[in-house]
């Protein structure tokens, strides 16, 4: 496996939308107000893990990632490009954790790759004591399905949504709650 070659990196079709994605501003929320999600489009496995590469130049320790969207839109692919844009060795196997629950890879940052696809219940996760692991070694954790369990999401967590546009492609949508950190992602992003 190699790094996306930057002509993948450049042919990535950049859009910055508008609406306002799962955060929310009203009175009394605890959810960040976000300008709205950073969408791309992406037409094939090495753009998908350049999306995800070029994210994580810009993860601090603690950060929380939750993907969701159904099977097949690539929320592997993406936690692998993230990965190795941590510094997770090129011939380090990046694989979904569905039946394992965890996977743990080291880079600059250590990456938690998460899988509620099969969990019954949130509490095998919190079980695990991901948020101690998040506050006290300052992991970054990726987790696939999130959207099965909105309780295992803390309110700063960066949301991406991937879902299918047609066969070959896929739109990927981020939603940062910080407006400062979100232009600064849409940035490094739009750079390829």
């Amino acid at each position: 496996m190699s790094m996306p070659t930057p002509d993948a990196r450049a042919d990535l079709s950049r859009r910055s939308h508008a609406a306002v994605g799962p955060c929310d501003d009203s009175p009394g929320s605890d959810r960040h107000v976000c300008q709205g999600p950073i969408e791309l489009e992406s037409t094939s496995p090495q753009q998908t893990e350049a999306i995800g590469a070029a994210l994580a130049e810009l993860l601090a320790p603690g950060d929380v990632l939750a993907l969701c969207g159904p099977l097949g839109t690539g929320k592997t692919v993406l936690i692998r490009g993230i990965a190795h844009g941590l510094g997770v060795p090129l011939d380090e196997p990046v694989l979904s954790p569905t039946f394992v629950l965890v996977r743990e890879h080291q880079g600059r940052l250590p990456l938690l790759h998460c899988d509620a696809y099969r969990l019954r219940d949130p509490r095998e996760l919190i079980d695990l004591g991901l948020e101690e692991l998040r506050r006290e070694r300052g992991v970054v954790i990726a987790i696939e399905w999130a959207d099965r369990f909105p309780e295992l999401v803390p309110p700063d967590a960066i949301r991406i949504e991937l879902e299918h546009v047609d066969p070959q492609t896929r739109r990927v949508r981020i939603h940062i709650g910080e407006a400062a950190r979100a232009a600064r992602v849409a940035k490094r992003l739009a750079a390829g």
